[in-house]
């Protein structure tokens, strides 16, 4: 799949209470989770917990914090425009979160 320019622009909340950013478009990203879901059928995002939704994790809705007040942390950072190059695989544990690899997007591999 070759790299793909989105913005990040729209703030959202998911059911669970995650703030997040919305990439649009999300075409190339639901891309890749179609084709990750087909290569590893066993293993569905989330655990098939919820349904894979594109988004860049922002903090959690509680007490205070809540997306009018996130937004307003955001300030002027937002709309970012942005290019996806890279598929990463990160091991995510507390204390020991790392990079395993990394493919540049737009090649092929064996």
């Amino acid at each position: 799949m070759e790299p793909f320019d989105y913005a990040l622009e729209r703030l959202a909340t998911f059911p669970t209470g995650i703030i997040h950013l919305v990439p649009e478009p999300a075409d190339g990203f639901n891309r890749l989770t179609q084709l990750l879901m087909e290569a590893f059928p066993d293993f569905p995002p989330y655990g098939g917990e919820f349904p894979p939704a594109p988004h860049l994790t922002l903090d959690l809705a509680h007490g205070d914090v809540t997306e009018t007040s996130t937004q307003a942390l955001l300030g002027d950072t937002v709309p970012v425009k942005a290019r996806a190059e890279w598929l990463d695989l990160a091991w995510y544990e507390a204390g020991r979160c790392h990079l395993v690899r990394r493919w540049p997007l737009g090649t092929v591999t064996a």
